[in-house]
């Protein structure tokens, strides 16, 4: 061995040996309990060893911190670690997360890392590190992670997608996370409605499980002052109400009225017959439902809602006969969310639809843009598009309720409409000034082309004609009492039974 090399090998051993005494003196203060400073529900989650851990809590409860903790601490406990944090958007993680917690804390206690600022990396000096991004990007999530995670935490799972969350956590983190036995946490606040994977988990799964309120936390010592100026602000609230149980107590207390659709899963889910056509049927992106209709089904309406900035395509399809009063909810299409697909993306969705339902009637979400309408007609193939009628959104809504309330709409269980149903929910300031919008938590793009295709429906049933049954002798009266009121024709009748000899 050269001398150079020598003292270069050298040189790198002392620099490891540094490193490790800096570590080591660093990591005598910096630990969990001096991050949680007194705030035990925080200090149980971050030092929970589960590998399957479930954070539900209310607003400004330490939620967020605790996260950054558990990331930090371990980053610097474990060489060469590989851990990410998974907000609602990369945008999002950048402004709840990176900017206002995870930097300022790194910077704090002085951690020996480098930040990549544009990607939203952290490098610590043992090589580990913590990137941060959004579920806005689930392909970049699942092609660059690498298969060797510690850790995967996916904030706001409240509002997640089920379409973006369950490949998450069942198909795609949990292969990287098995080489090293990683953790999956999913942290969120308690959600609106009694739905969604994040709240099933909670309620059905043996995940470890941790709820706790700003009430515990050491970080908001006036919680109670600030509810009160709240309440006495909005006098049409009590500490009771759902929505203070909900995200000042972080209490499971739901508002029956929360949701616009009146969706019930006993009265109008079902379970679809898959059509032999559809079975490992590929769409551009996203999934697809398709049900077999039910027997005597003769009118189909489709409609499409192309989606806007990050919202999803959509394209879902309903059936109905004169045999009954139900209408089947038979096609059901959400593509990836913010995921602009071309004319001929679309198309090719539809074209599986129009090849197997026959005299389907189309609408499209097209604002004023008639010529789209014609396009898309005219290029595609799909035969009479009409523009779908937006400004009675609360009167459609109100329809299509009607039908869901009289268990007469029957909607794919597991399909994006059912999802909508049971998330979708009106904003309530707009609501205060008089108007219906939907809640910016939950954009509900397959139910707006449900209520549009539903604008083609019209009831078909008619009820069978009643015959009454008669007896033998009702039926015998009823043939004398006619020979009686006809006695020029009794006349001519009795001689010919006279001369047959029939009396």
């Amino acid at each position: 061995m050269s001398q150079a090399a020598a003292l270069r090998r050298a040189a790198d051993r002392e620099w490891r040996r540094r490193q490790k005494a800096r570590t080591a003196e660093l990591l005598a203060t910096f630990t969990l309990s001096a991050l949680a400073n007194g705030h035990g529900p925080q200090l149980k989650f971050t030092s929970d060893t589960a590998r399957w851990i479930l954070a539900l809590c209310s607003r400004r409860a330490g939620k967020t911190s605790g996260i950054a903790a558990r990331k930090a601490v371990k980053s610097l406990a474990k060489p060469d670690g590989n851990r990410v944090y998974i907000g609602l958007t990369k945008d999002q993680a950048r402004e709840v997360m990176w900017e206002p917690i995870w930097q300022p804390m790194c910077q704090t206690w002085r951690l020996p890392v480098e930040h990549d600022e544009t990607r939203m990396v952290t490098y610590f000096e043992n090589g580990s590190k913590v990137r941060f991004t959004g579920t806005d990007d689930v392909r970049h999530i699942e092609t660059e992670l690498g298969s060797a995670l510690d850790e995967a935490t996916i904030d706001e799972s409240q509002s997640q997608s089920d379409s973006v969350l369950k490949p998450l956590v069942e198909r795609i983190l949990p292969p990287a996370l098995g080489d090293r036995l990683g953790t999956l946490v999913l942290a969120g606040t308690i959600p609106t409605v009694e739905a969604g994977l994040f709240w099933d988990l909670w309620n059905t799964s043996n995940w470890s499980k941790h709820n706790w309120s700003q009430f515990d936390n050491p970080f908001m010592p006036n919680a109670q002052r600030d509810l009160d100026e709240y309440l006495e602000k909005n006098p049409g609230l009590t500490v009771d109400s759902p929505i203070i149980q909900r995200e000042r107590f972080g209490r499971f207390k739901f508002d029956k009225d929360a949701t616009a659709y009146t969706y019930n899963a006993g009265l109008n889910g079902y379970v679809p017959t898959v059509p032999t056509w559809a079975l490992g049927l590929r769409v551009p992106s996203g999934t697809c439902m398709v049900a077999e209709p039910w027997a005597g089904a003769d009118s189909f309406a489709f409609a499409i809602d192309p989606g806007a900035n990050t919202d999803r395509v959509a394209v879902v399809g309903w059936a109905w006969s004169a045999r009954d009063r139900n209408v089947q909810h038979v096609f059901d299409w959400a593509s990836e969310k913010a995921k602009k697909h071309t004319w001929a993306q679309i198309a090719k969705v539809c074209s599986f639809a129009a090849a197997h339902f026959p005299g389907i009637r189309w609408r499209y979400d097209a604002g004023s843009s008639q010529n789209t309408i014609d396009t898309f007609g005219r290029d595609y193939g799909i035969p009479l598009i009409l523009a779908a009628k937006k400004t009675d959104l609360k009167g459609q809504v109100d329809r299509n309720n009607d039908l869901l309330t009289q268990g007469r709409a029957k909607v794919m269980i597991g399909s994006k409409l059912e999802e909508d149903y049971r998330k979708a929910a009106w904003d309530v300031d707009a609501r205060g000034r008089g108007q219906y919008r939907w809640a910016k938590a939950w954009h509900p793009d397959a139910s707006e082309a449900a209520r549009y295709a539903l604008q083609d429906y019209f009831d078909l049933y008619e009820a069978p004609k009643a015959f009454a049954r008669r007896s033998a002798g009702a039926i015998e009266d009823e043939a004398v009492q006619a020979l009686l009121e006809r006695p020029e024709e009794n006349e001519s009748w009795m001689d010919n039974d006279l001369a047959r000899g029939r009396f």
